[in-house]
Protein backbone atom coordinates (compact mmCIF):
# COMPACT_ATOMS: atom_id res chain seq x y z
CA UNK A 1 0.00 0.00 0.00
CA UNK A 2 1.23 3.87 -0.55
CA UNK A 3 1.33 4.42 2.45
CA UNK A 4 3.51 1.92 3.88
CA UNK A 5 5.33 3.13 0.75
CA UNK A 6 5.46 7.02 1.88
CA UNK A 7 5.49 6.29 5.47
CA UNK A 8 8.87 4.86 5.39
CA UNK A 9 10.13 7.53 2.92
CA UNK A 10 9.32 10.22 5.22
CA UNK A 11 10.20 8.65 8.53
CA UNK A 12 12.68 6.07 7.89
CA UNK A 13 10.94 3.40 10.46
CA UNK A 14 11.51 0.35 8.67
CA UNK A 15 8.55 -1.64 10.24
CA UNK A 16 5.45 -0.14 8.89
CA UNK A 17 1.62 -2.15 8.84
CA UNK A 18 -0.85 0.13 7.72
CA UNK A 19 -4.85 -1.14 7.60
CA UNK A 20 -7.79 -0.41 5.94
CA UNK A 21 -11.75 -1.65 5.69
CA UNK A 22 -13.07 -2.67 2.47
CA UNK A 23 -16.12 -3.79 1.43
CA UNK A 24 -16.85 -7.91 1.18
CA UNK A 25 -17.83 -7.46 -2.30
CA UNK A 26 -14.51 -5.80 -2.99
CA UNK A 27 -12.31 -7.72 -1.26
CA UNK A 28 -13.29 -10.51 -3.79
CA UNK A 29 -12.66 -8.51 -6.63
CA UNK A 30 -9.33 -8.23 -5.07
CA UNK A 31 -8.97 -11.93 -4.95
CA UNK A 32 -9.97 -12.21 -8.48
CA UNK A 33 -13.32 -14.07 -7.38
CA UNK A 34 -16.68 -12.91 -9.62
CA UNK A 35 -14.49 -11.12 -12.35
CA UNK A 36 -17.95 -11.51 -14.26
CA UNK A 37 -19.28 -8.86 -11.79
CA UNK A 38 -16.35 -6.76 -11.69
CA UNK A 39 -16.19 -6.59 -15.86
CA UNK A 40 -20.03 -5.59 -15.93
CA UNK A 41 -19.63 -3.07 -12.84
CA UNK A 42 -16.74 -1.20 -14.36
CA UNK A 43 -18.54 -1.31 -17.63
CA UNK A 44 -21.52 -0.22 -16.95
CA UNK A 45 -20.91 1.48 -13.28
CA UNK A 46 -21.87 5.20 -14.77
CA UNK A 47 -25.31 3.81 -14.81
CA UNK A 48 -25.34 2.80 -11.03
CA UNK A 49 -23.09 4.96 -9.46
CA UNK A 50 -22.64 8.81 -8.85
CA UNK A 51 -19.51 10.08 -10.12
CA UNK A 52 -19.34 11.59 -6.57
CA UNK A 53 -20.45 12.17 -3.31
CA UNK A 54 -23.65 14.40 -2.99
CA UNK A 55 -23.49 17.72 -1.02
CA UNK A 56 -25.29 16.00 2.11
CA UNK A 57 -22.56 13.28 1.65
CA UNK A 58 -20.00 15.90 1.65
CA UNK A 59 -20.79 17.33 5.17
CA UNK A 60 -21.75 14.28 6.92
CA UNK A 61 -18.77 12.29 5.83
CA UNK A 62 -15.26 12.31 7.77
CA UNK A 63 -11.89 10.53 7.08
CA UNK A 64 -10.09 8.82 10.20
CA UNK A 65 -6.44 8.63 10.61
CA UNK A 66 -5.12 6.28 13.77
CA UNK A 67 -0.96 5.77 13.69
CA UNK A 68 0.72 4.49 16.77
CA UNK A 69 4.51 4.28 17.56
CA UNK A 70 6.76 2.86 19.68
CA UNK A 71 10.18 3.07 20.77
CA UNK A 72 12.77 0.67 21.84
CA UNK A 73 12.12 1.64 25.63
CA UNK A 74 8.37 0.28 25.23
CA UNK A 75 7.29 4.35 25.04
CA UNK A 76 4.00 4.76 22.48
CA UNK A 77 2.74 7.56 20.63
CA UNK A 78 -0.79 7.31 19.44
CA UNK A 79 -2.01 10.08 16.69
CA UNK A 80 -5.53 10.25 15.70
CA UNK A 81 -6.84 12.46 12.77
CA UNK A 82 -10.40 13.30 12.13
CA UNK A 83 -10.64 15.08 9.08
CA UNK A 84 -13.74 16.51 6.23
CA UNK A 85 -14.74 14.27 3.81
CA UNK A 86 -11.86 12.59 1.77
CA UNK A 87 -12.63 14.80 -1.67
CA UNK A 88 -13.07 17.51 0.59
CA UNK A 89 -10.01 16.80 2.65
CA UNK A 90 -8.22 16.01 -0.89
CA UNK A 91 -8.81 19.47 -2.22
CA UNK A 92 -7.51 21.15 0.80
CA UNK A 93 -4.50 19.50 1.30
CA UNK A 94 -3.70 19.92 -2.54
CA UNK A 95 -4.00 23.59 -2.71
CA UNK A 96 -1.88 23.83 0.25
CA UNK A 97 0.84 21.80 -1.60
CA UNK A 98 0.69 24.20 -4.47
CA UNK A 99 1.00 27.17 -2.18
CA UNK A 100 4.44 25.56 -0.78
CA UNK A 101 5.30 24.65 -4.87
CA UNK A 102 4.40 28.45 -5.52
CA UNK A 103 6.83 29.53 -2.71
CA UNK A 104 9.47 27.48 -3.95
CA UNK A 105 9.37 24.89 -0.89
CA UNK A 106 10.08 21.83 -3.03
CA UNK A 107 11.78 18.78 -2.65
CA UNK A 108 13.60 16.89 -5.49
CA UNK A 109 12.19 13.94 -7.25
CA UNK A 110 8.46 12.10 -5.42
CA UNK A 111 7.09 13.64 -2.54
CA UNK A 112 4.66 12.91 -0.14
CA UNK A 113 2.86 15.47 1.66
CA UNK A 114 3.79 14.13 4.80
CA UNK A 115 7.25 15.93 4.18
CA UNK A 116 5.27 19.48 4.89
CA UNK A 117 4.41 18.24 8.76
CA UNK A 118 1.84 19.12 10.69
CA UNK A 119 1.93 22.18 9.28
CA UNK A 120 -0.08 21.44 6.10
CA UNK A 121 -3.37 20.28 7.63
CA UNK A 122 -3.54 22.68 10.85
CA UNK A 123 -6.08 25.27 10.64
CA UNK A 124 -8.21 23.09 8.09
CA UNK A 125 -11.83 23.54 9.02
CA UNK A 126 -13.09 20.11 10.35
CA UNK A 127 -9.38 18.66 11.65
CA UNK A 128 -8.96 17.53 14.89
CA UNK A 129 -5.66 16.43 16.15
CA UNK A 130 -5.02 14.21 19.13
CA UNK A 131 -1.53 12.86 20.39
CA UNK A 132 -1.31 10.39 23.45
CA UNK A 133 1.66 9.71 25.23
CA UNK A 134 1.82 6.00 26.71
Amino acid sequence: MGDSLTGFITTKIQTITTYSYYPWILIQFMQGRMNWLRKFLFRYSNLFFPLGPTQDELAKQYTYTWAQTENKHNQKLIVTIKGPQAYLFTVKIIGRVIAQLAVNNTYPGFTPPSVYGRPLIDGIEGVHINIEQH
